[in-house]
């Protein structure tokens, strides 16, 4: 297993001195317009309504819509139609924007489980499995998974490990789900284990969890990638409609990614996995 010895003796958890944030992470209303167009064409093909698919399948845009308790749908919220929902639901995103999210994020927020792109979170406190997330915090026109950022995000994954070691003993495991877990790129930060243990999860929720399957359809700078949104819709039309004993018509999005492994389509699919966190403390050179 490769170890990364040039970061054992990195324990600070300051920031690196090249770490730097270039701007906000604040989405822009394409994102929004493309969920919107994903749930009409889901729509023609179904039958459903529409906004019965924009909040199972949709992840910002129902986000912004409609009324939630923790993860759980309450209502819709008041005025939102099919017509307006796209700019309504932006507006509400926009207005709920509040000051850290305007300002250039902080390699490590104190009392934050982040760490530059990198953070960990835990669905069940006390869980022995902790997962772990990655968002872009950098915005430039050289991506955070360039050759030239892998020390960097290696030492993210360092403090992240390392903070995890010392505030969570008791975890025994890490996981991810990701479409980045596609990419040579991402693969290249994690030991063997974790990534032989990868698979496609395409449980059709998966498309409500924020940057889970979408984040693929924005670039570094987050633009939208525009032919891989035109793949996607395509896709979609082309679905066939499948009928179930009960008589209703549906589609299975999971059928979009056929192909993914062989190169015949552009599309990743969620990919999970689980590894134990032993191995990842001695990849990174961090004693356990």
């Amino acid at each position: 297993m490769e170890k990364h010895n040039s970061l054992e003796t990195t324990h600070s958890q300051d920031s690196p001195k090249r770490w730097e944030s270039k701007r906000p992470f604040v989405f822009g209303k394409d994102i929004f317009q493309l969920q919107f167009d994903f749930a009409k064409a889901i729509q023609e093909k179904t039958g459903e309504p529409f906004l019965d698919i924009v909040k199972e399948r949709t992840g910002i845009l129902r986000r912004n819509a409609f009324n939630y308790a923790g993860n759980e749908f309450v209502s819709f919220k008041d005025g939102v139609t099919e017509d307006n929902i796209v700019d309504f639901a932006y507006s509400e995103y926009l207005n709920g924007l509040n000051e850290n999210d305007l300002n250039p994020p902080e390699y490590h927020p104190e009392g934050s489980r982040s760490f530059g792109c990198f953070s960990h979170w835990q669905e069940k406190e006390g869980s022995d499995t902790m997962e772990i997330h990655f968002q872009n915090n950098e915005f430039n026109k050289v991506g955070p998974l360039d050759k030239s950022k892998i020390e960097l995000r290696r030492k993210e994954l360092h403090d992240l490990l390392l903070d995890i070691k010392n505030k969570y003993p008791w975890v025994k495991n890490i996981s991810g789900l990701s479409w980045l877990y596609n990419l040579p790129a991402y693969r290249r930060l994690f030991p063997a284990s974790y990534i032989n243990n990868l698979h496609p999860d395409l449980y059709r929720m998966q498309w409500k969890r924020g940057t889970t399957i979408w984040g693929q359809f924005i670039d570094s700078e987050y633009n939208l990638r525009q032919p891989l949104v035109e793949e996607l819709l395509r896709k979609v039309k082309e679905l066939p409609v499948e009928i179930t004993p009960e008589g209703e018509k549906v589609v299975d999005l999971s059928k979009v990614f056929e192909g993914y492994d062989t190169g015949e389509t552009n599309l990743r699919p969620p990919l999970k996995t689980e590894a134990p966190i032993q191995d990842f403390y001695e990849m990174y050179g961090i004693a356990a």
